[in-house]
């Protein structure tokens, strides 16, 4: 995965639309709050990409929230957020608990 940059907040707000009973929360705080910004639940995130497309998102809110739209099988690339200060997670259990495994939460 690979750290996004705010001038592709359009894409992946399309690429988390496409499922917002999976993603509402990254999708709500990225509207909401925008990208690297200061405020608690504005966004970082990270993608997977194929053929230029989005495949996988993984958001962390500057407030710790690991917020995650991806698939369970890539929760090891959660180890991209290896070193941020992490306060919990967010989202649909299998990929919470994959993220929780992977990076030995408890």
């Amino acid at each position: 995965m690979i750290r996004a940059q705010p001038h592709e907040a359009p894409r992946i707000a399309a690429y988390l639309a496409r499922a917002p009973h999976r993603a509402m929360f990254p999708l709500s705080n990225l509207a909401a709050h925008g990208m690297d910004g200061d405020h608690p639940f504005s966004m970082r995130f990270w993608t997977r990409q194929e053929a230029g497309q989005i495949t996988d998102v993984l958001g962390l809110s500057q407030g710790g929230m690991i917020l995650p739209a991806l698939d369970p099988q890539l929760a090891g690339a959660a180890i991209v957020l290896s070193g941020h200060h992490v306060s919990g997670l967010a989202g649909p259990a299998d990929q919470c608990r994959a993220i929780e495994s992977a990076l030995g939460l408890q």
